[in-house]
């Protein structure tokens, strides 16, 4: 019993010791301990980066990355303005009556027509000679007359769609005459509600069927009639009857 008392005094002596050399090593108030050393702090400075100075802060290279400035520069500002030229009403009038002449040879020509190309060369060739009086022409929106400028840009839109309207013509008389020179041979036709045949280059086709006539042209037979036969070739439609096959063949 006496050993274990003196065990617990010992424990207690320890305890006490260890908790009086730690208040000891503390400082006093408003004096530094002899752990905490503090050092003089010099006065910081911004980095600044000029043009010799630039560096890639992810790289490290020994020389430093300079990039050259104000290389580029806006001269647009400094260049005169453009000359500003006003059209007067009477120019507008007699451009717009030089076109009108070119439109009614073109309309003509286009009316001509007998089934070859060279009235529609033509008509594009007179759509195009009354377009180019615009070329010279300063720009119309300060024309002090709107009605003259109405009347122009009219006769301006009238040649382009008749050019158009040429040209659309001539795409499919090509697409007729290639039609032609295929030589597709219709020497039969059995017409009726529901499947419709016919004999196209000796073979019995239906709606829907494609033909090869040659190495690198088809047609689809899109339509069966008692008399004929409608083919789509190139976008087009494209008719055969039986009167015009010739007898034999």
């Amino acid at each position: 019993m006496k050993g274990k008392c003196f065990g617990h005094t010992v424990t207690r002596a320890l305890h006490c010791f260890t908790a009086a050399l730690a208040l000891a090593s503390l400082p006093a108030p408003g004096v530094e301990g002899p752990l905490v050393e503090k050092k003089p702090r010099g006065e910081e400075k911004p980095f600044e980066f000029a043009a010799e100075n630039d560096r890639d802060p992810f790289t490290f290279r020994r020389k430093p990355i300079v990039q050259a400035r104000d290389t580029v520069r806006d001269t647009t500002s400094t260049l005169p303005p453009g000359p500003v030229t006003a059209v007067s009403a009477e120019a507008i009038r007699q451009k717009t009556a030089d076109m009108e002449k070119w439109y009614g040879e073109a309309e003509l020509a286009f009316m001509l027509q007998t089934g070859r190309d060279t009235r529609l060369s033509e008509v594009a060739f007179k759509c195009d000679k009354g377009l180019e009086l615009l070329k010279d022409l300063p720009d119309v929106t300060r024309c002090p007359d709107p009605v003259a400028v109405r009347d122009l840009l009219q006769v301006k839109e009238k040649l382009l769609e008749l050019r158009r309207a040429g040209e659309r013509v001539r795409q499919r008389q090509d697409a007729e005459k290639k039609f032609r020179d295929m030589n597709i041979r219709l020497t039969g036709v059995v017409a009726r509600e529901r499947r419709s045949q016919a004999i196209v280059n000796g073979k019995i086709v239906g709606k829907g069927e494609v033909v090869a006539v040659s190495e690198n042209n088809d047609v689809v037979v899109d339509e069966i009639q008692p008399d004929q036969v409608i083919f789509l070739f190139q976008g087009y439609k494209m008719s055969l009857t039986l009167s015009d096959m010739p007898r034999g063949r």
